[in-house]
């Protein structure tokens, strides 16, 4: 069965709501973009990238007569804003105590730190026990602006996106095809310029570092897992033939988890090296 925009006339005409297979490709095609690094700029990405991105959805979704503008362009902003409250709880300097479930893929915390964190975040109450798993894919898109502070948007700017275009209603997606594994090999593979990946390994870093110390105090960790978060790239560095994406990748699933961290270094090497293929081919 074909599949054509659902689009809503008259006010609000840009509203579109996109299924978890449309958002899976979406983000296929951005990290293809994000890989080829033609359209990668400082703060952002360069012009052309949507037309790139539109090309690229005609191939994964011909059917679906998606357009640069306005649907690409709208919903880019939707995962970029969504992806800048879950990059906030996780890590802002002004929360504490959230953490992210390395399995179901969400937002987890005592209801002590929601129902602080809600009194001056109200809106954002969709987020207890809302899946995101595209998260990682999203820190390598848009990680680098968020940590620079590039193109980051104020509640303002939330606002008028909400009233443009609808959430996607379904919390949790639909199990990834053998296609789609495929494709991400293949996107990872292909290689980013130099200093693209240095600026990102740099980058990621500084902020499992911060997210360390914010865990620690957060929600009781030991100084012990704090110290094994911080060691996690060093040890997945040693594995051999890892691309450096795949090694983002990696520590960001294990930083995320204490229980996935203490397990790490429990391991022998091999364990661990098979523990980090595992998580990049989404087996864990």
């Amino acid at each position: 069965m074909d599949h054509q925009p659902q689009e809503i006339r008259g006010r609000g005409k840009n509203k579109r709501k996109w299924n978890n297979e449309e958002d899976a490709k979406l983000v296929d095609a951005l990290l293809d973009m994000v890989n080829l690094g033609t359209y990668k700029a400082e703060n952002g990405f360069k012009p052309g990238y949507l037309n790139f991105v539109e090309d690229k959805l005609r191939v994964s979704l011909p059917n679906s007569g998606f357009k640069a503008k306005p649907h690409i362009e709208s919903r880019i902003k939707t995962l970029k804003r969504d992806f800048n409250i879950v990059y906030d709880m996780l890590n802002g300097p002004n929360t504490s105590g959230f953490g992210m479930d390395p399995i179901k893929k969400c937002i987890v915390a005592e209801k002590a730190v929601w129902d602080s964190y809600l009194q001056s975040h109200p809106t954002h109450g969709i987020w207890q026990n809302k899946a995101f798993p595209m998260y990682d894919d999203l820190v390598i898109i848009f990680g680098k602006d968020r940590a620079t502070g590039g193109n980051a948007e104020g509640p303002n700017d939330m606002m008028e996106e909400i009233e443009r275009e609808d959430v996607n209603p379904n919390a949790v997606p639909k199990t990834a095809t053998v296609d789609k594994r495929k494709k991400r090999k293949r996107s990872v593979d292909n290689l980013m310029p130099m200093t693209d990946i240095k600026e990102a390994a740099s980058i990621i870093g500084s902020e499992i570092a911060k997210a360390s110390e914010i865990f620690g105090k957060a929600i009781g960790v030991d100084a012990e897992i704090s110290e094994k978060r911080q060691r996690i790239d060093s040890e997945i560095r040693k594995i051999p033939d890892l691309a450096v994406l795949d090694v983002i990748k990696v520590v960001c699933r294990i930083a995320q988890s204490p229980e996935l961290t203490d397990v790490f270094f429990s391991m022998t090497e091999e364990g661990r090296e098979q523990l980090a293929r595992a998580i990049i081919s989404d087996q864990v």
